[in-house]
């Protein structure tokens, strides 16, 4: 059952991640497709596998700026 599973290589709690990355996705499709602007700001990486697939969905010819405070 893959909602039991806690880890799966380097990740943590992988459903939850999966959700997680569904609904910021949807946000980011519903309000790209609003013309609105978005400025997606996270905690970690994960939240660019919703928001840019988001963002991407709505526009095909899209830019990124990647800020990393580890650069």
């Amino acid at each position: 059952n893959l909602k039991s599973v806690n880890h799966f290589g380097n990740i943590k709690n992988p459903f939850l991640c999966g959700l997680a990355a569904r609904s910021v996705f949807d946000l980011a499709l519903r309000e790209a497709a609003k013309k609105r602007f978005l400025l997606p700001i996270g905690g970690d990486h994960s939240l660019s596998l919703g928001s840019v697939a988001g963002i991407q969905s709505a526009y095909r010819d899209v830019g990124l700026i990647w800020v990393d405070a580890h650069a």
